[in-house]
């Protein structure tokens, strides 16, 4: 069975912690596996190179411009 977490697209800190508006946002939330949660919050550098995730926690290309392109 898979094990999903809530992962903050604002990343939560000592600063912002108490504010609603970050911590308890469902806007700021994303479901995220396991793996893909520890990726976003660790290490980003475990996509290959060339791919981030996205808004919404897909993951996505990014072309040789910088620009942003199809999700993966």
């Amino acid at each position: 069975m898979k094990q999903f977490h809530v992962h903050h697209k604002i990343e939560l800190t000592e600063e912002n912690v108490a504010d609603p508006d970050i911590a308890l946002n469902e806007k700021n939330f994303m479901l995220l596996c396991l793996h893909c949660h520890n990726a976003a919050r660790k290490q980003r550098e475990v996509l290959a190179p060339g791919l981030e995730f996205d808004e919404n926690g897909m993951v996505r290309k990014i072309n040789g411009s910088g620009k942003k392109g199809d999700t993966a």
